[in-house]
């Protein structure tokens, strides 16, 4: 045995551990994806963190939460859904004795505090009560200066308090309810300094425990010395009690973070909401973090949370759903900050009525620090509340809740879902499932401006046939153009992920594309549409179901301008097992630049077989390499966009933004440069031997080309770049025109 290295003094420790199977191992058929798109499956709910709180301090790791109150360490195990409450196990020191004398009596009302990754409890005598919160479990320990005076064993007294049953055991104490799991406090082992060690005892009567060693052993032992009592956890094979599900995820361009959260529950009535912060590489950072009160045996749930990006105060909004069984279930949201801290929890709209399947959207610009939830209300319909996020402290309202879908006595509107952010223009798109009581459901959608208010009319995006249910729907876009996704499902068994792109045209929602099947084919086993718009493409993320009865998450790369797929599906991983949500988030959504192909995270929950258990993964995606922009533009020439360019893009529309309105505009497209000054411009593409192609602005100054992609481009470098003809335009050449940036792009395979 080594010797350990102790601070000087006596040490007392205890280890809580994880309330949980091992975790499995990785499967040596795990294979990351070989295509284009570059995954790196990580799990996330594997960690564990402290974060303070206004009663001390509050841990959570994998299979636990913790509590520090003033004079009391509670431990709180995941006994799942079987069990009918969350049964945390307390412990209040009390005494530390020799031969029957208290040496120390401990003050209930000493206040934890955080030193280094420890919490600590400073008891009289210069004795430390140390806790440690790991991934596996909290270590307790003790902190003597100096040997304690007197005679005989060395016994530390402490109270427990708990609802789970004692059950015998020879050695230890053992606390345990039946077919769920429970906490074992294991046998107690001294070592010294010189790593000497000698076997202790666990004494447990009623709601006391004592954690003794021999008194020679004290008397004679080279100090520092360490008792070890081994706090555990207990778990039946076939409890399946850890059950993290429900991730969203989003990004911050400032700090470059990423925020995953998702739904744990503790027990049958007790759920909570934890977080990850990833940097951009997709790795975590700090601790794993808390945004709901540590459980406490009180019946509780919190559960489905979303997470949005607000750029101009650098701090992400969370929401979620809350209840106490019997009660209404409302919306709450929080602040979370990039270091860690959680706000306190604001009800976002209070009210009698049962609150649903909220979704909130961010903003990727400094102009505003508001963010907009939108949810489910009974007997109102769909629902949107501006909130606002400061520099510190809770969000607050903004404006009075406001509603964007009535229910009327004919239809219903439920699970809604809004856009990350309104992106480079103003508004946000909602959309929601409808349904007609008699089996039809169909996806309708809304602009919705930052206030909350509706704009325009409500718009069907699915198609007309009542005999094909739509359900699922996930949307992102940049404040003008939208894509949208979810399942359509025509019998049991036959789904599909289909998407539909949407543009505010003169302030009223309108489908600007066909209805496209994600996967190229129906009847796929298609569920858990995710979408993320990149800049100039946009990212699905979605589920698929295999002939072994396995599903994996899966995404495609696609033109949100037209629904077109950049690319052949692909998987995200290979692994045994079940994947029943994804989420996904790309950086431009957190601030990059508009022109930034940029790359994502997709968060999932992947059941692990052959345990059952449920972890939180995400996995990286980097975009396939979009077009270089070169500048060269002139004041009001607009803004050129090229998704996709890849082999096989049979619709490849470059595009053309925010020009001169209701004008002849020309794309020049060259295989070679040959940068010609006009103007504070500069016309890129060499123009001799040049092909051209000639549109019209619309009112909003928007004009796209079609130009197909053959496969013998590919590895081919083109230059593009818009002119639109204005008499007396920047560009004094030809007659006068305004010029776009130009942009350099490479088709590849």
């Amino acid at each position: 045995m080594h010797p350990l290295k102790i601070p000087r003094g006596l040490l007392l420790m205890a280890a809580g551990a994880l309330f949980a199977p091992p975790a499995p191992a990785a499967s040596p058929g795990a294979q990351s994806s070989p295509g284009k798109a570059g995954f790196e499956p990580q799990a996330l709910s594997r960690t564990s963190g402290v974060a303070s709180r206004a009663y001390g301090f509050g841990g959570v790791g994998e299979r636990y939460a913790a509590r520090f109150e003033a004079g009391r360490f509670t431990f709180v195990p995941v006994l799942g859904p079987e069990a009918p409450s969350a049964m945390p196990l307390s412990f209040t020191l009390e005494s530390i004795q020799r031969e029957g004398t208290d040496w120390l009596v401990a003050d209930p009302t000493v206040r934890p505090v955080q030193r280094d990754d420890r919490i600590v409890y400073e008891r009289g005598h210069s004795v430390e009560e140390r806790y440690e919160v790991r991934p596996e479990g909290v270590h307790q320990t003790f902190l003597f200066p100096e040997r304690p005076p007197g005679e005989g064993d060395l016994v530390v007294r402490g109270r427990l308090s708990t609802q789970l049953p004692a059950a015998p055991r020879a050695v230890g104490a053992r606390f345990e309810l039946p077919g769920t799991g429970g906490v074992n406090w294991g046998g107690v082992t001294g070592i010294d300094a010189l790593g000497q060690s000698v076997p202790g005892k666990v004494r447990h009567q009623g709601d006391r425990i004592e954690l003794v060693l021999p008194a020679a052993f004290v008397d004679q032992a080279s100090y520092p010395l360490l008792l070890d009592p081994l706090v555990g956890a207990i778990t039946e094979v076939a409890n399946d009690g850890y059950d993290d599900w429900a991730p969203d995820v989003a990004y911050l361009r400032g700090p470059q973070t990423y925020l995953v959260v998702w739904t744990r529950p503790y027990a049958g009535n007790e759920w909570g909401i934890c977080a990850r912060r990833l940097d951009s590489e997709g790795d975590p950072v700090g601790s794993l973090l808390h945004l709901t009160p540590e459980p406490d045996g009180t019946p509780f749930q919190a559960f489905r949370p979303k997470v949005a990006a607000i750029r101009k105060t650098g701090r992400f909004l969370a929401v979620w759903e809350q209840t106490v069984p019997g009660s209404d279930t409302n919306v709450m949201a929080v602040a979370i900050d990039p270091n860690g801290d959680v706000s306190a929890a604001l009800e976002v709209a209070p009210s009698a009525a049962d609150q649903s399947s909220a979704d909130v959207a961010g903003n990727r610009h400094d102009a505003t620090n508001h963010g907009t939830v939108i949810w489910r209300e009974v007997g109102h319909g769909i629902r949107a509340r501006t909130l606002i996020v400061p520099n510190f402290g809770p969000p607050a309202p903004a404006a009075p809740a406001k509603t964007v879908r009535a229910d009327t006595g004919d239809f219903t509107h439920y699970n809604p879902g809004i856009s990350k952010t309104n992106g480079d223009h103003s508004r946000f798109l909602a959309a929601w499932q409808q349904s007609d009581g008699a089996g039809h459901v169909r996806i309708e959608g809304r602009l919705v401006a930052p206030n909350g208010n509706p704009v325009g009319d409500p718009i069907y995006l699915s198609d007309g046939n009542l005999a094909v249910s739509h359900f699922g729907v996930d949307v992102d876009g940049n404040g003008k153009r939208w894509l949208a996704t979810w399942t359509r499902q025509v019998d049991t068994g036959q789904w599909d992920i289909v998407a539909r792109s949407v543009v505010d045209q003169d302030s009223q929602a309108m489908n600007a594309s066909a209805l496209r099947f994600v996967a190229g084919a129906p009847n796929a086993g298609e569920i858990n549409a995710g979408v993320a718009w990149m800049g100039s493409s946009a990212l699905i993320s979605y589920t698929r179901w295999n002939l072994e009865g396995e599903s994996h998450p899966r995404t495609v790369q696609v033109d949100p301008y037209t629904a077109a797929n950049c690319q052949p599906s692909e998987p995200v991983a290979t692994v045994p097992g079940w994947v029943q949500a994804s989420a996904a988030v790309a950086t431009w959504s957190g601030g990059d630049p508009a022109l930034h192909e940029g790359g994502a995270i997709i968060a999932f929950n992947h059941t692990e077989e052959p345990t059952g258990i449920r972890r939180i993964q995400r996995a990286l995606y980097q975009a396939q390499p979009g077009a270089l922009d070169l500048g060269g533009a002139t004041g009001p020439g607009g803004r050129s966009i090229a998704p996709c360019p890849v082999e096989g893009n049979l619709e490849f529309r470059p595009q053309l933004f925010d020009s001169v309105p209701d004008r002849p505009a020309v794309l020049v497209v060259s295989g070679a440069p040959n940068p010609l000054l006009c103007g504070p411009g500069v016309l890129y593409p060499a123009l001799p031997g040049s092909l051209k192609f000639w549109r019209t602005t619309d009112a909003e100054g928007h004009a796209e080309a079609f130009l197909p992609i053959p496969p013998s481009a590919v590895g081919h470098t083109f230059y593009l770049q818009w002119a639109t003809k204005v008499p007396g335009g920047s560009c004094p050449r030809f007659g006068g025109f305004e010029l776009s940036n130009a942009l350099e792009l490479t088709v590849s395979p």
